[in-house]
């Protein structure tokens, strides 16, 4: 049975400790110390409680009889040494004065899941990670450094491998695509979050939302290590309401009918008598007072996930690589709702000499999407709330009931399609040459092509569907080229003084073109292409093209390991070159 535990965190001089992190373990149940280190956390006999701090020993402590359970925390010398992607480089967390949460590798592997953000929940202190909705491809909200604003975006900057990931909407319904479907979880080395102002000043207006910094794995010298993950795992909806069974919502809507100022009905049979007429509207050929449909239970299902990963790590003093692919099919908790993924990764690193440097990283991602309704369709299963319980699914011949109270969400499962097929390329070729020995140059070009098409087909028995049905198609393809250069400057004064430098430039060239077309009238429902339709009813097609230059700075001086200070500075300039559209109807 839970309780609530609480307690107070203090360093190891009994000073109090706000912001850290008290976790359930094996759970998502989660929560942080107030700022005089107060805490309070619901948990169980028996449960462990983890509680972590930067530059502090993680602490597990097991929930007994007692309610309050206080804890002090010791320094951890080695956490202070660890290294933290912080944009254009990295710096160790002793020097760290920045908010940065860190999420390794150990934390997110074999988690089966199409969506890496799943994979961060309750992980990340500060970060506030929601799923839009149920499906699989949903997008995901996830909150870093608060709502910056009420109606733009507040998606975090995503840089993967130190390349800005292209983030822009390109869904054709009314229903955000997850950015990161493209990234499989096991590929993951570490992910960097930069929440405050002084950790994204490094990359300008685009890290308003915050910055989450994803580092894909790399080999390493040494033996040759072959990996082999193959899971299996089922879910099923949760937090599912409690509607009206069938006779509570007929009695109810016969008190409101008779209460109704509206109708006036004189006496209760007038409103019973109307109330078996609106009810035997939606009957079907059976009579509404023998059913009791639970339409919840039509739209959802037991989700199944299928995951595969086989990796390749390894390599020699002058080569290192890291291989690997994989393979996910989903099943989502919403019926109709499918997701089927390949993904393949390379990613090389090779020491010319000893100035020298060069590598790649290349990932490709090909993703088939069964989607359903937008989020706002009457024809979406989530819609099942709107539907009577005296209405029956299916008619007596087996047949579907399309003569319901709102549109028969199965209706549209079953004569109509809505396939989204996602092409994504990632890909950077880099060098880094020492100039001196505490300077060094890095230049980056990186390739970023991400291609949707999305074929959707209306037979004639699906709700709403005027014509002898609709078929549309759109191919959205986005190309981005950027590079990075910049020089590192590090050195070291006297014993422990440390100045740390870093200035360059970014450049990034954006290319969009989109077209659609829609098709009305066709001879049978086994008719698919635009082509075979009697009528092209619409068409569009746009064409956009601008670039942008960056210039950009950081410097970090740590003044006998006693003060640090940091300053980060960006200038960013655009240019369009060309918006048009290319053809319409």
């Amino acid at each position: 049975q839970e309780k609530t535990i609480t307690g107070n965190i203090t360093d190891q001089d009994d000073v109090p400790l706000p912001g850290v992190n008290i976790v359930v373990k094996e759970t998502t149940r989660g929560t942080q110390s107030d700022f005089d280190g107060n805490y309070s956390i619901n948990a169980s006999e028996g449960e462990i409680l983890i509680y972590s701090y930067l530059g502090q020993t993680t602490i597990e402590r097991v929930v007994g009889a007692s309610n309050t359970i206080n804890i002090q925390m010791q320094e951890d010398a080695s956490q202070l040494e660890e290294v933290v992607v912080v944009g254009f480089g990295t710096q160790s967390k002793r020097l760290l004065t920045d908010n940065i949460a860190k999420i390794d590798s150990d934390q997110i592997g074999g988690i089966s899941t199409p969506a890496l953000q799943n994979a961060l929940v309750g992980k990340a202190p500060g970060v506030q990670i929601t799923q839009i909705n149920g499906k699989l491809e949903g997008g995901v909200k996830v909150i870093i450094r608060g709502l910056s604003s009420v109606s733009a975006s507040q998606e975090p900057l995503y840089v993967i491998d130190g390349i800005e990931m292209n983030n822009n909407n390109i869904s054709s319904i009314n229903a955000n695509l997850n950015p990161l479907l493209a990234l499989n979880p096991n590929d993951i080395e570490s992910i960097d979050i930069l929440k405050d102002a002084s950790a994204t000043a490094i990359f300008g207006a685009k890290g308003t939302n915050g910055v989450v910094l994803i580092t894909t794995k790399r080999g390493k010298a040494g033996k040759s290590t072959i990996s082999v993950d193959v899971s299996t795992s089922f879910g099923e909806p949760t937090n599912k309401r409690n509607w009206l069974n069938a006779s509570q919502y007929i009695e109810l809507l016969r008190e409101s009918a008779f209460n109704s100022a509206v109708f006036d009905f004189a006496t209760q049979e007038e409103a019973d008598e109307w109330v078996d007429t609106r009810l035997q509207r939606y009957q079907g050929d059976q009579n509404y007072k023998n059913l009791d449909t639970d339409w919840q239970e039509e739209a959802f299902q037991n989700s199944f996930i299928r995951d595969a990963n086989i990796s390749f790590a390894g390599g020699t003093e002058k080569t290192k690589s890291f291989l690997s692919a994989s393979y996910n099919d989903s099943d989502g908790i919403v019926r109709g709702n499918g997701l089927e993924r390949i993904s393949l990764r390379a990613n090389i690193d090779h020491d010319i000499n000893d100035w020298l440097d060069v590598g790649f990283n290349l990932g490709y991602t090909s993703t088939v999407i069964d989607r359903i309704s937008g989020d706002n369709s009457f024809t979406t299963p989530l819609q099942a709330i709107a539907q009577v319980p005296t209405a029956p699914v299916f008619l007596r011949d087996g047949e579907l009931n399309g003569n319901t109270l709102y549109a028969n969400f199965l209706l549209q499962d079953k004569h109509s399609s809505r396939l989204t097929k996602r092409r994504r390329l990632l890909s950077k070729f880099f060098a880094e040459l020492q100039l001196l020995e505490s300077l060094k140059f890095k230049s980056e070009i990186g390739y970023d092509y991400l291609n949707q098409t999305v074929d959707r087909n209306t037979g004639r028995l699906a709700p709403f569907q005027s014509t002898n049905g609709q078929s549309f198609a759109s191919d959205n393809g986005t190309e981005i080229i950027s590079t990075n250069n910049y020089l590192t400057y590090n050195t070291l004064f006297g014993e422990s003084s440390n100045i740390d430098f870093v200035l360059g430039a970014n450049y990034t060239r954006f290319k969009n073109r989109a077209s659609s077309v829609t098709g009305d009238g066709f001879p049978t429902d086994n008719f698919k292409s635009v082509s075979s339709a009697a009528t092209i009813s619409a068409g569009t097609g746009t064409f956009s093209n601008w670039a942008q230059i960056s210039y950009f700075a950081r410097a970090t001086y740590d003044y006998k390991n006693r003060y640090i200070l940091k300053a980060s500075i960006r200038q960013d300039g655009s240019s369009r070159f060309g918006s048009n559209n290319r053809f319409g109807y």
